[in-house]
């Protein structure tokens, strides 16, 4: 959000959603099983790095498209 008084910006506040209590558990039952988390996101690298430490991820791709998100996939795919 970003802040303006008269006519010019003043600030910025960054808000985000909080992670709701049963991710944690779901990540640590995923990689309790050798299974490998990763977020993907069309939100900013800062939010979704902070996410990612809160709750333990492996790996953090942000700043995506729903094109972006379709190519990974389609990457982790052939990795497979």
């Amino acid at each position: 959000m970003l802040i303006g008084v008269n006519k010019v910006l003043s600030g910025a506040i960054f808000l985000r959603e909080s992670v709701r209590s049963y991710v944690m558990e779901l990540v640590r039952f995923l990689r309790g099983r050798g299974i490998r988390v990763v977020i993907t996101s069309g939100d900013s690298r800062e939010t979704v790095e902070a996410i990612a430490k809160e709750v333990d991820v492996d790996e953090v791709y942000s700043e995506l498209t729903p094109e972006d998100k379709v190519e990974l996939g389609e990457s982790a795919e052939e990795r497979l």
